[in-house]
């Protein structure tokens, strides 16, 4: 028997397990049909390129399984789609990574097997080289799982991981920002502050790695600022807002969201400086660009 045909075997199986018991079905129970049906049309079609559909199936149902709390049946696909890919892809080839990262959400209370982490974490860096953000979205969900499950020194070197991709893609101007955010990240650690320091790390990967690299770094810089502001740090937060602005009116403009977030960071921490009257000035500035559309 071949690897594909006993993979047929085992699927079939579990799908007559998840088979609906009644005629009266649900939009859910619907879906989960639908899904099945895919799993099953591509069972039968022959070559690589089924292999590959049939494998992309099994993972669009184990992902519906998870939602549905049916975790033994998705980890049982998951699996089953792992090692297609792997069949045709090899070991750590960024095709595995949604496999990988699915098996690790549906981790059991046992750990599992540390190649799994490895695996999942050569392919990360392999996408790295061709969807940056993508990668950061994941090892950024990675660095989670981790700090869930009491390893909080590898969530921090996946933040840090993170912020050397992000300094790679920045102008010469902005590249200081992966310095100031290392700097918080190592505070954080130091004060074993992970939630925080996993807020932040999400944080970043929404607003440091957007298309528009150059503009959103003026909002990583207001996100530093902000968790310095935290610190009590007010005059090196303002000074981080003020890079911000600057940034951000280079590459954006003034009537641009990032100039505007920016400049209301700036004028809040005025205030805690004791500096109303600027403040209130860069408070009538926010207002009055406010009245025109925001790009």
């Amino acid at each position: 028997m071949t690897f594909k045909q006993a993979a047929i075997l085992a699927n079939l199986a579990l799908l007559l397990c998840l088979a609906p018991q009644s005629l009266c079905q649900t939009p859910a129970a619907a879906d989960e049909d639908s899904l099945r049906a895919q799993v099953l049309q591509y069972e039968q079609k022959p070559g690589r390129e089924g292999d590959e559909q049939l494998a992309t199936a099994r993972l669009k149902l184990a992902t519906f399984l998870k939602e549905k709390n049916n975790l033994g049946a998705a980890r049982e696909l998951t699996l089953l789609a792992l090692a297609a890919q792997e069949l045709l892809f090899g070991e750590g080839n960024v095709k595995s990574v949604p496999a990988l990262m699915l098996l690790i959400r549906l981790r059991s209370e046992d750990k599992l097997d540390g190649r799994i982490y490895t695996k999942l974490e050569n392919a990360l860096s392999e996408l790295a080289n061709q969807e940056r953000k993508q990668a950061v979205k994941y090892r950024v969900e990675l660095a989670k799982i981790y700090i869930d499950t009491s390893q909080e020194q590898e969530a921090k070197r996946l933040w840090y991981q993170c912020t050397d991709l992000l300094r790679d893609h920045l102008a010469a101007d902005c590249k200081d920002l992966a310095a100031q955010c290392k700097e918080v990240f190592a505070r954080l650690s130091r004060e074993n502050q992970w939630t925080e320091g996993q807020s932040l790390a999400e944080m970043m990967a929404q607003y440091g790695f957007e298309q528009d690299v150059l503009v959103s770094a003026a909002n990583g810089f207001v996100v530093i600022s902000q968790t310095q502001e935290n610190f009590g740090e007010y005059k090196k937060a303002y000074k981080l807002a003020l890079r911000g602005l600057k940034i951000a009116d280079k590459y954006g403009g003034k009537q641009n969201c990032s100039y505007v977030g920016a400049l209301r960071q700036s004028a809040d921490l005025l205030r805690k400086l004791g500096k109303a009257d600027k403040a209130a000035k860069q408070e009538r500035e926010v207002e009055r660009l406010l009245e025109k559309p925001l790009h």
